[in-house]
């Protein structure tokens, strides 16, 4: 979540791949990787009907209003966690400030164009568009 010293609060939100993808493959909908189950409409829908469910149990200025499902979870190999599993805020808001600057104006797409690095050492070029969502209140 992110929000500090800014008009609302606002999410980039990582899917648990095992369920989402088990959820996904109950409903027959097809997919390849992570990256493509984040994307997909239906998951944005489940994504949002949590993200409005928990919005009714919190006071107004606690609330996700816009959020985006990031590509790929966040990683320790990346730099972006602790080895304990902790976020790294000062340099996930820098790796992905595009991100943070779409979900407080008014586009509706972000372009990424980013490199991952796997956990074997590999690295793979990432380029996509993410879809930003407004959240009903």
């Amino acid at each position: 979540m992110i929000g500090d010293k800014r008009p609302y609060i606002t999410a980039v939100m990582c899917i648990d791949y095992a369920v989402v993808g088990k959820w996904a493959d109950e409903r027959k909908i097809n997919y390849t990787s992570y990256q493509e189950l984040s994307q997909k409409t239906e998951v944005y829908d489940l994504v949002q009907k949590q993200i409005e469910e928990s919005n009714k149990d919190l006071p107004e200025p606690a609330r996700i209003h816009r959020f985006v499902n990031l590509y790929k979870v966040f990683d320790a190999d990346d730099e972006e966690l602790t080895r304990t599993s902790k976020l790294r805020r000062a340099f996930v808001e820098n790796r992905y400030k595009d991100i943070l600057s779409g979900l407080y104006s008014e586009a509706d797409t972000v372009h990424m164009d980013t490199t991952i690095t796997y956990e074997d050492g590999r690295e793979q070029r990432i380029r996509t568009d993410l879809h930003i969502r407004n959240v009903h209140l």
